[in-house]
């Protein structure tokens, strides 16, 4: 009996420290999370007279701590005062304190979509920072405790919300340290911010780019190395992954139209063939707007003499006959009239093959191909 009463001694000391400790280390918390203006020491001063002050054990969750056997006590009851707690405080507008709550709630129960709601309702408060960017920090910050990201929604929400504030430096570190469910719309979130927020363009890209490779958009992830000029890494990742198709080469050279990544598509690379068609990237090229980076393509390999235009043709073992010609057609009517003789002298070259010729014609300026077939 006596060593039970012992026991129960000790209890009422180790509550009544917790509750002690729990004061102060709420108080470091908030400190924290404020623009630290004063002191540590000076901002949970009356926090530590507080907890010194404190004789017995604060109620603090009534029902948690009224059996003596901690294998007794109530987790329901627990949960349940924990929530009201935090409802409290929210509904007095003591938002940094219940963003504290949310930090250290247990298993996460306060990481929801419904509690972010809340927050991102609130339009009046004190001071620059939106209790909406206090909810994903402290969503954020307990990871380690809760063991898994929040969901691809609320983490994107939180992406949006720290950019919204020009907190780079938090989705920086969240992305780093895996605290986001990464989603194509994430990635597409830190992309376009990058490229309106032009001194952080290159954090912006590299971040997308790691957001992308972990949710399988290859192609997304591959104009970001592109965007900052990392060709040969781009290059080593098309390859590398071989699961690139024509659409994702297309979806390439549509955002990204530059001569030298056509020139590498469309060639040998490290001893593997070309995984894209010079007629196709030519043609796709040249239907679209602008359409300078086809003809580019075009010209320095008709520079390199007409041998080369024709070895870049004969060799195209995917574009047809009927392409070229229209590749032609595309040239003399962007005034590349070189360039379209030079096709037309390597189609009218082969045997069987079909006779192009330029004539004039009296209502339009310049010229036309006109296409006859040999007999």
């Amino acid at each position: 009996m006596q060593q039970w009463e012992e026991l129960v001694t000790t209890n009422e000391q180790l509550k009544l420290r917790y509750s002690k400790l729990k004061i102060i280390a709420d108080a470091v918390a908030t400190w924290g999370y404020s623009d630290k203006s004063i002191s540590l020491t000076e901002f949970i001063l009356p926090s530590l007279t507080k907890a010194k002050s404190l004789k017995e054990v604060d109620q603090l969750w009534p029902g948690v701590f009224d059996d003596d056997n901690p294998g007794n006590i109530d987790e329901a009851a627990y949960l349940l005062e924990y929530v009201e707690s935090f409802t409290k405080l929210f509904d007095d507008k003591q938002y940094k304190a219940a963003a504290i709550y949310v930090a250290n709630c247990p298993r996460g129960i306060l990481h929801n979509m419904e509690i972010m709601e809340k927050f991102k309702a609130v339009t009046e408060y004190e001071g620059y920072v939106s209790p909406l960017l206090d909810f994903f920090e402290a969503v954020m910050n307990s990871y380690s405790a809760v063991r898994h990201p929040p969901i691809a929604k609320m983490s994107l929400e939180g992406v949006k919300c720290a950019l919204t504030h020009n907190r780079l430096d938090l989705v920086t570190r969240w992305v780093m340290q895996q605290r986001l469910t990464c989603s194509e719309a994430l990635g597409d979130a830190l992309y376009d911010y990058g490229e309106t927020e032009l001194q952080d363009f290159e954090t912006c890209m590299a971040l997308a780019q790691t957001v992308y490779n972990k949710c399988g958009v290859h192609k997304k992830a591959v104009l970001c190395m592109c965007m900052v000029g990392e060709l040969t890494g781009a290059m080593e990742y098309i390859h590398d992954s071989k699961r690139f198709s024509l659409d994702d080469y297309l979806f390439l050279l549509n955002n990204y139209q530059n001569t030298e990544l056509l020139r590498s598509l469309t060639r040998e690379w490290k001893g593997n063939p070309a995984v894209f068609s010079i007629g196709q990237a030519v043609l796709w090229l040249v239907s679209t707007d602008p359409k300078d980076a086809g003809f580019h393509l075009l010209q320095e390999i008709y520079d390199q003499g007409q041998g080369a235009l024709e070895q870049a043709i004969l060799n195209d073992g995917v574009s047809t006959l009927e392409d070229w010609q229209e590749i032609a057609d595309a040239c003399n009517a962007n005034s590349f009239n070189k360039l379209a003789k030079g096709i037309f002298r390597v189609l009218t070259s082969q045997e069987g093959g079909t006779v192009i010729t330029f004539t004039s014609d009296d209502d339009k300026d310049g010229a036309k191909l006109t296409e006859h077939v040999l007999l």
